[in-house]
């Protein structure tokens, strides 16, 4: 067994214990200010990632939400760095898309590259473009969607109710830890990995203390995927419909699969 399994076990609360209420202030006054945002007393439940888009991830994040009677809110980093070195942000300019399915099953993945993660290495992600001129975000905010419709999450930036958020996590995830209460729960899996055990151990945990001690209360903090999540590229890879050229969803030479997934 890997050293860093159930290292993050003691942080979750059971999604049904949440209580049935609006969301705390800052994020309620954020959400209806938004332009076209309704009134809602729903409680909300968000997931926090660079950039919402219509990966596997998010599909699921919606319809377990929705199952409890949740709002689901993709809250957006998009002050943060891109780094090829990270899997989930690389998976934002060169998209792993299921093209098909192997003889025993399993998912086959082929890369679809819309920025050149080598040159975007080190920009804020909110400052990356496509060859085209559109900006990275507003390319996976309008492939959310087309993709996922009416089922698509509201998108909200992190800034939006914690102005530092540019600081970096050591600032910030305490902070937003504090709010997590009342009708608001996060869904998330901290650890997946010796990398994001390495970042749990580094920022996560000192910041869910620092809210502990400052509120005398657990966040609210509910696992997003059931049992011991592994950092497995199912989850961020995307549908087919992510495709910008249908005929592009030809079968895929072996050297184009994505590692340890193709058969």
């Amino acid at each position: 067994m890997s050293w860093w399994k159930g290292l993050d076990r003691d942080l979750y609360v059971a999604l049904e214990s949440i209580e049935r209420a609006a969301p705390p202030l800052p994020l309620a006054r954020a959400l209806r200010d938004r332009p076209g945002a309704g009134a809602s007393c729903r409680p909300v439940a968000v997931l926090a990632r660079q950039i919402a888009t219509p990966n596997y991830e998010t599909f699921w994040f919606v319809r377990l939400a929705r199952r409890h009677g949740f709002r689901p809110v993709v809250i957006e980093h998009a002050s943060d760095r891109f780094t090829v070195h990270n899997p989930v942000k690389r998976a934002l300019v060169t998209l792993p898309v299921v093209v098909g399915r192997s003889r025993n099953g399993r998912a086959i993945l082929r890369r679809q590259r819309i920025v050149t993660a080598e040159a975007a290495e080190g920009c804020p992600i909110e400052a990356i473009r496509l060859p085209t001129g559109e900006r990275l975000a507003d390319y996976h905010h309008r492939k959310l969607r087309s993709v996922m419709g009416d089922q698509a999450p509201e998108v909200m930036d992190l800034r939006a109710i914690l102005p530092d958020a540019a600081a970096g996590p050591e600032q910030y995830y305490p902070e937003f830890f504090k709010l997590l209460s009342g009708g608001l729960v996060l869904l998330e899996d901290f650890v997946a990995c010796d990398r994001t055990a390495a970042f749990f151990q580094r920022v996560v945990l000192p910041a869910w203390q620092q809210a502990v001690a400052a509120t005398g209360r657990r966040p609210q903090i509910a696992r997003l995927i059931p049992g011991h999540r592994t950092a497995s590229p199912r989850w961020i890879a995307y549908p087919p419909a992510m495709a910008d050229d249908p005929a592009w969803l030809r079968p895929l030479h072996r050297s184009e699969a994505v590692p340890g997934i193709a058969a």
